[in-house]
């Protein structure tokens, strides 16, 4: 699909075609062609429309995070769909650092179901475990004159991160368990139980994946 015939997709009056052209973007394409028109599907009057926008926007995110990061923001503030507002939250968070922090809290704070507040506390973590890792490398690589602090703040930082990790492994023991029990009681909901098996083989498969890195 050519970009002329793609972006008479974005902008059909049909919302079913709106949507198709999110799952049809042009890989020949650059992204200062596809952001403006994602961005604008944003605001689509359409619910999957925005959500598709939304969830696709982090992608193309490389050197336009702050002003992804913006019209995601801008879009949360207003929109009252929870589908749309879960998958740009995710999105947002993908792009976020420590200086989003308060915003993503808010929101949390502010999210009426359930389903909301678990895609905003998956944000939530995403953007931890940056923020960790960006502030255990700076401690861990710190070079303070004061020999002996420094020598206690390294290690302070790395029994910090090994305390992290360890409260990240019984997280995943929870997950597991979780996942298994959903899976027992699937019974005839063949597409609760596909998601949950695979989701479940591709977080135990995590660890050995590791092992074979090293």
């Amino acid at each position: 699909m050519t970009f002329d015939e793609w972006l008479l997709l974005a902008k059909s009056k049909e919302s079913f075609e709106r949507s198709l052209c999110l799952d049809e973007i042009p890989q020949d394409v650059s992204h200062e062609q596809i952001v403006p028109v994602l961005l604008a599907l944003l605001e689509d009057e359409d619910e999957l429309v925005r959500t598709c926008a939304a969830e696709e926007l982090a992608i193309y995110s490389e050197h336009r995070e702050e002003l992804i990061k913006d019209a995601l923001k801008k879009m949360l503030e207003k929109e009252s769909s929870v589908l749309a507002q879960s998958y740009a939250i995710i999105s947002f968070c993908e792009l976020a650092d420590e200086n989003d922090l308060s915003f993503i809290i808010h929101f949390f704070q502010n999210a009426g179901e359930a389903y909301l507040k678990i895609n905003v506390a998956t944000g939530l973590f995403l953007v931890a475990q940056k923020i960790l890792i960006k502030h255990f490398d700076n401690a861990i690589w710190n070079t303070d004159n004061d020999y002996p602090l420094h020598r206690h703040l390294r290690s302070s930082s790395i029994n910090l991160i090994k305390y992290a990790f360890e409260s990240i492994y019984l997280s995943k023991l929870h997950v597991i368990n979780t996942l298994e029990e959903v899976i027992s009681q699937s019974g005839e909901e063949i597409g609760i139980h596909a998601t949950a098996s695979n989701a479940l083989e591709q977080i135990i498969n995590l660890d050995s994946g590791l092992r074979e890195k090293k």
